[in-house]
């Protein structure tokens, strides 16, 4: 079975370790990264193979765009201010959790987020995000369509006839050889084409006004499926006959997305002995081992490509797996996986230091009362009751960051007024 390489997860990891490794700051006026920001988090992208970039625009630009929205809209990453109020683009609990699993529950996690709706499912539904449990990943259903055409109640319907006709369209290329694409969609046209049920039909001109030419947007949403979803994922294998035209084949992970298998095959598994690591804490590739790339890249800084020394472990690479989530226990299960002739006892130790010297800290705005002394703080904290509480003896904290009119209300007629201080540095 063709194997395919699922480079739209290798891009969302890359970006969520990028915005980890320092705040990743937005320009104000159209929330998008600064010029600087891109070329940096675009250096961390493998480049693709020259089959991938003749089938369409999967330049890095595209590229990282495509990550953003993924991330974004399974809330893995997120828009949030930073302290100043600048616009930040950060990873989110969710996202860490996402990047601490494996290799293969990576991935399941995004299939298993587009993957179609049954019949059942639909009614229940209607279109709305599904939350599906990994662990302790919540990510929300998507569904294939890399937009929703048809919105709104009867919208989800519609969409999830589409999702299931062209399940069935590429379940069709279980077990053929490598497949003209081209063949491909003049059957999904011909045999499964959900736009052509006239009564289908009369729903979509009645809510949505699409044109008629039916086969024609049958083909574009297909074309959509396949350049935004499938290939990106590694679902479908593509390569090139004499002539020039692209083929496809159905790959493992096409088959679990449409429901032929039940789980993912390990890439790591079986892998021929092709990685070491030295003493050194370089990583070599004898020969290429993309799966493992993929796995040493999460905690690795890039060196090379293909075969040589790829990558070197250092302190900053593993502070910033740390920051995107990753444990001490995925960076020594994946090089114990992936490296022959054992893990050196000193690489171990330092990256168990390193890991157990790294720490989630918690910035926040607070709003305090400097007292002055110890007895007015007690008696400050006394008349706030749950709403203001000691955090020094002369400091009390409004934990909800504001003081309501009717505490401070309170406070004077007890005597206490409050009056806005102005910041004053430090010495």
């Amino acid at each position: 079975m063709s194997t395919a390489r699922p480079f739209l997860i290798e891009d969302m990891t890359a970006l969520l370790l990028a915005c980890s490794a320092e705040p990743t700051r937005l320009r104000k006026a159209d929330r998008d990264f600064y010029a600087r920001d891109r070329t940096r988090i675009a250096g961390a992208m493998r480049p693709l193979e020259g089959d991938l970039l003749a089938l369409a625009d999967f330049g890095l630009d595209v590229r990282l765009d495509h990550a953003w929205s993924m991330l974004s809209r399974l809330g893995f990453a997120r828009i949030e201010s930073d302290l100043s109020g600048a616009p930040v683009y950060t990873g989110t609990r969710e996202g860490r959790e996402w990047m601490e699993l494996g290799d293969v529950m990576l991935h399941r996690v995004i299939l298993d987020s587009l993957r179609p709706l049954m019949e059942d499912e639909v009614e229940r539904i209607h279109g709305r995000s599904r939350k599906m449990a990994h662990g302790a990943i919540r990510a929300p259903r998507l569904g294939l369509f890399p937009f929703q055409r048809f919105g709104g109640y009867l919208g989800g319907a519609i969409n999830a006839e589409c999702e299931r006709a062209a399940a069935e369209a590429f379940r069709w290329l279980v077990d053929k050889p490598p497949t003209p694409l081209d063949t491909l969609l003049e059957h999904a046209v011909a045999a499964h084409n959900p736009l052509a049920d006239p009564q289908l039909q009369r729903r979509i001109l009645l809510g949505y006004g699409v044109a008629r030419d039916v086969s024609g947007l049958w083909l574009r949403i297909l074309s959509d499926m396949i350049l935004q979803y499938l290939v990106p994922l590694g679902a479908l294998a593509v390569a090139w006959d004499d002539e020039g035209y692209p083929l496809i084949e159905l790959t493992a992970a096409g088959r679990y997305l449409f429901g032929l298998d039940s789980d993912l095959p390990d890439p790591l598994a079986g892998l021929p002995d092709s990685v070491r690591i030295q003493a050194d804490f370089h990583i070599v590739f004898l020969r290429p081992a993309p799966a493992a790339e993929r796995a040493l890249g999460r905690f690795s800084e890039r060196l090379g490509t293909d075969v040589g020394t790829l990558f070197r472990i250092t302190p900053e690479s593993v502070r910033i797996a740390a920051a995107a989530g990753l444990t001490e226990r995925t960076v020594l299960e994946a090089l114990e996986a992936t490296c022959i002739g054992g893990l050196p006892r000193n690489v171990k130790r330092e990256i168990q230091g390193w890991m157990s010297s790294s720490r989630r800290l918690t910035a926040r705005m607070a709003l305090v009362i400097d007292c002055g002394d110890e007895e007015t703080a007690l008696r400050v904290a006394a008349e706030g009751g749950a709403k203001l509480r000691m955090i020094g003896s002369t400091v009390v904290e409004a934990p909800e960051g504001k003081l309501p009119a009717a505490l401070l209300r309170k406070l004077a007629a007890a005597g206490l007024f409050v009056e806005e201080g102005v910041y004053e540095p430090w010495d």
